[in-house]
């Protein structure tokens, strides 16, 4: 939204214990002129109030401005959560891809300490997100289930979720989604789709070739890429 921001990123224990003093529980957390803004809607409303480009992130049309929040509500609850722990189920066990992706983007003791800290780190996610053996597969049911309701909505030709521009619910859906696509413009820690390979790296590509998985690819490309982002 061309707003100037400056984003502190820290390993997940540590963004717990900075979260829980300012009143959050988890990420992300928008330390604004308006005070803390705990929720990705909270802060995505405050960017599309102060932003500095002609096109925001609600429609004016009141109908078509709740269809897209009612998309972001749906993809925060179940592909969000879904997409989350499909990835740590993997990720967990493979500390050669997981140690250097927590030691990006933080601080330098941090990303000193992350190595000795991978064993606490590890349980520390599993006992947050609840990973057990059963989780793999209901979360990729999820998965498949969401992105089924993203093809529906474009067989009639759209070229964004709701009305004709950019919209809260495309980057919605394009951000959760990362973890079973792995974009090469995501620009966050997460590992080159090239790290992965067998029943992972399968999933991965059976999601990237999906309408549901190109027109996220496409949002990356066109509009992340076309923000110098």
């Amino acid at each position: 939204m061309g707003l100037a921001f400056e984003e502190r990123g820290h390993i997940p224990m540590v963004t717990r214990m900075l979260a829980i003093p300012r009143g959050a529980t988890t990420v992300p957390f928008l330390l604004s002129d308006e005070g803390m803004l705990d929720d990705s809607t909270a802060i995505a409303d405050y960017a599309h109030r102060h932003r500095t480009r002609s096109a925001g992130l609600f429609s004016e049309d009141p109908v078509i401005a709740q269809q897209a929040l009612d998309l972001e509500d749906r993809f925060d609850r179940r592909l969000g959560v879904a997409t989350r722990a499909w990835g740590y189920s993997y990720l967990l066990d493979m500390p050669a891809l997981t140690t250097p992706m927590f030691a990006k983007q933080v601080p330098a003791l941090e990303a000193a300490a992350v190595k000795r800290m991978m064993p606490f780190v590890s349980g520390f996610i599993r006992k947050g997100l609840r990973i057990k053996p059963e989780t793999r597969a209901w979360a990729a049911n999820r998965i498949d289930e969401d992105f089924a309701a993203v093809e529906e909505l474009l067989r009639d030709g759209r070229r964004y979720l709701c009305g004709d521009a950019l919209s809260i619910a495309d980057i919605t859906f394009a951000s959760l989604a990362a973890p079973a696509l792995g974009p090469a413009e995501y620009g966050g820690p997460l590992p080159k789709l090239e790290a992965f390979d067998g029943p992972m790296r399968t999933a991965l590509d059976r999601w990237r070739d999906t309408m549901a998985g190109q027109f996220a690819l496409r949002i990356y490309r066109e509009e992340r890429s076309h923000q110098g982002l």
